[in-house]
Order: structure tokens, then sequence, then C-alpha cells
């Protein structure tokens, strides 16, 4: 990175400065609000021990006064059922009590409203000897306390966003014109490359592959040049989605990664393994088997071409069924099932003029076109290809492959991948037949 500021001659150690000093203020304030943060916290656990010994002052107060009052009811009720029982019949007395009761309790209400309202504070005070009144003075102060205390952190927050704001300021002030210089140019410089060099390209190609690769670095370097600069930034989203983009293009040539390789493997799913293709012949071999018995072959006893050629077929038509039972499960295990619903066995539904086997994808979608070659022999063992085989081979040999399918006899299954291109490049092709014409 630091290649970049000497290209222009500017010294870096303005970014490292303001970044210190911003960790340094930022400290220092949040220091001092955890501080008052704390302070409240305290503050607000006093204030509830203090209001709980009020409350528990007023219950007790509540409590007494209901006894009293209820003494004096009995009281009342007593001596006035003594004057009136000599006075009057007994239903009069009745019904007297009666109103004597309501009246009562109305007035004990509105008593212990007037007393609750006016002089409950004076009766606590007195009978608790001045603690009510010093409790709820403490309760009052101490919530006086925390609007302050509060307040203080809502100043120190806006003195932070202030002093940082400043700080940034000060030091967008020494690098604006620099910055501003350095990404009109970088913009400049992706821009030119782009259009030299990725622009309508072929994606294949191996200087493609370098200058994308070249293209990615030097993009992942502005990124974080992008992150420290503070007046201008260089836009760069549009090429890193191109450049995802291509990378996934590219799939295709990951391919080379595998040729050769005498294992259970596919070409853009490298985890499928060895017994899972084993599984796949399998069940393949399981639906031959409830197949009509008219439908299966026996081992002639003489050379019979037309079995072998059954024969042939029924090894081929296996090795078909495997590949697209392959192909499938990695399209659905990267959770592509829209694709995986959409391989074709070509062969098998449309005939065997196409060129190829089977039509499957890629994992953006592109289509992949399979040749599938299987053998009971080694898998080393030559194989035909067709003319119209190879033509379209050489038509579209960018997404064109031969999976070749050997069904060894100590129960081995071995898939071997050739792409187009290393079809090409690495093997040879033989003529073992001519087509024959009369001249008449």
């Amino acid at each position: 990175m630091n290649n970049f500021f000497e290209q222009f001659n500017f010294n870096p150690a303005i970014y490292q400065e303001y970044t210190a000093n911003k960790k340094k203020l930022v400290n220092i304030f949040n220091e001092r609000i955890d501080i008052a943060h704390n302070n409240v916290s305290q503050l607000k656990d006093k204030q509830e021990n203090e209001s709980n010994k009020l409350h528990r002052i007023e219950n007790l107060w509540e409590v007494v006064m209901f006894w009293l009052l209820f003494g004096l009811f009995v009281w009342f009720l007593v001596y006035i059922y003594k004057i009136i029982a000599k006075v009057t019949d007994e239903l009069g007395t009745v019904f007297f009590i009666i109103g004597c009761y309501v009246a009562f309790i109305f007035g004990a209400w509105f008593f212990t409203i007037t007393l609750d309202t006016f002089s409950t504070s004076l009766f606590l005070n007195i009978i608790t000897f001045g603690k009510y009144k010093k409790l709820k003075q403490s309760v009052s102060k101490i919530d006086s306390i925390i609007l302050e205390t509060e307040k203080d952190i809502k100043r120190l927050e806006q003195e932070k966003e202030e002093d940082l704001e400043k700080l940034k300021n000060n030091a967008k002030a020494q690098v604006a014109p620099f910055e501003k210089e350095f990404c009109d140019y970088y913009q400049q410089e992706l821009e030119d490359f782009y259009n030299t060099k990725l622009f309508r390209k072929r994606y294949d190609s191996e200087d493609f592959v370098n200058n994308l690769a070249t293209f990615k670095t030097l993009i992942e370097e502005l990124e974080k040049i992008n992150n420290i600069f503070l007046t201008q930034w260089i836009e760069l989203w549009e090429y890193s989605d191109y450049i995802r983009k291509r990378e996934e293009d590219l799939e295709i040539r990951e391919i080379r990664n595998v040729v050769n390789t005498n294992r259970i493997i596919n070409d853009t799913a490298k985890n499928i393994k060895v017994k899972k293709l084993h599984k796949f012949v399998e069940t393949i071999q399981k639906k031959r088997a409830d197949e009509p018995v008219e439908n299966r072959y026996k081992v002639p006893r003489k050379v019979d071409w037309q079995k072998i050629n059954i024969k042939n077929q029924q090894t081929g038509l296996k090795g078909e069924e495997i590949v697209m039972e392959l192909e499938k499960d990695f399209l659905q295990s990267i959770d592509r099932n829209d694709l995986a619903q959409n391989v074709r066995h070509v062969s098998a539904i449309d005939g065997d003029g196409a060129g190829y086997d089977i039509k499957s994808f890629f994992e953006n979608g592109a289509e992949k076109y399979i040749e599938v070659k299987s053998t009971t022999n080694s898998i080393e063992t030559q194989y035909f290809i067709s003319n119209n085989e190879l033509s379209f081979l050489h038509e579209n040999k960018d997404r064109y492959f031969i999976y070749r399918v050997s069904f060894g006899s100590d129960n081995e299954t071995i898939l071997q991948v050739i792409s187009g291109n290393d079809f090409l490049e690495d093997y040879t092709l033989n003529p073992v037949q001519y087509s024959v014409n009369s001249k008449i």
C-alpha cells in the first residue's frame, strides 16, 4: 500500500496520526461517559433502596390507621346500639345502625384522604422520629442528581462528536488535494485497464486470466485505501461485480485440475466420493434386475456380434445414467434445483445425432455438453468417437466434455473427465474405418 503513496510523494503518516488521535480521543470520552453511567446506575440502586424504605413506613401507617378506625367503628356501633335500643323498636334499631355504618364508612374515607393529603407526613415523622422526612428528601435529592448526571452524559457525547468532527476536518484539509489527485488518476487507470485488457476479450484465454488476476489484486489494494481515505473514494463496486461474474464464467477452466486423475470426480463437484458413485451404480443395476427377463442378456457361448453390440449398449447406457445422476446431484448440492431438473439425457430421448449424450449446466447456468464413453476394461483402453461427435466438439470445445467411465472387474468404478480443449491438445486421433463408395 505504501507504494501507492510513494508514487505521489505523499506521507501516509497523516492517516496514522489521525487514526491514533481519534482512538485516543474516543477512549478519553468513553471512559468519562462510562464513569457517569456507572454513577447513574449506583444512584438508581440507592434511590430504589430508599424508596422501598419509604413504602414500608407508609404501608405500616396504613395498617395502623385501618385497625384504629376499625376499633373506633366497633366501639361507636356498640355505644349507639345501647342508646337507640332504649328508645326504639328492634327494626328501627337495625335500620339506624345500617345508616350509621354507611355514614361512618364515608366519613372514614373522607378522613383518610384528608389525613393523607395534609398530615400523613406529619404523623409519620412523629412516629419515625423524623426518619420519614429524611428518606423523602434523600430520594428527591438522588433523583435530581440522576437527572443532572444524565444531562452530563448527553453533553459529553455531544462534545465527543464535535471534537471528532474537528479532528477529522483538520485531517481532511491536509489530505484533500492528494486524495483527489489519487482518485482521479486510479479511476482512469482502472478504466483504461478494463477497456484494453478485459472488455470484450476471450475470457478463456491465458492472457485474460492473468489480466483478470492482476485487475483483482489492484482492486483489492484500492479497496484497502478507500477504507482509510477521508474526502474522496474510488468507485470500485462495478469492477468488483465484473470480477465476480468473470470468475464464475471461468469455472470451466477448473476442470483442468482434475484431468487424468483416475478417481471419481465431477468437473465442478470435486467432493463426490467413490462410494457415492458406487451407490448410483448399485441403484442402476437394481433397476436392470427388475426388468423383464427377455430384456436381459446372458453371456454367449459363441461369438455373437449382435449380442456383443447389445452388451456394449447396456454398458454405455449404464455409464450415461451414472453421469446423469452425478450431474443432478451436483447441481442440487449447490442449490440449483432449477438446473438439475433440466439435465437432459439427449441420446436416450432424442437419439444419437446430437453429437453428445447429456446436456447439463455449469453453476452460472451455461450449458455443458457431455459425451459418455463407458467400458468394462481399463480406463486407458482406446475408445471411438464419431465424425458427428468430433465436429460438435470442435464447434463447442469450451463447453464440451468427455466422461470416461470404467466398470472394473474388481467392482471399482472410475471416472475420468476430459475437457474439449484438452482432448484436442493431448490426444491423437487414428482413422480406423473408411467410407467406401463406388466409382462407377
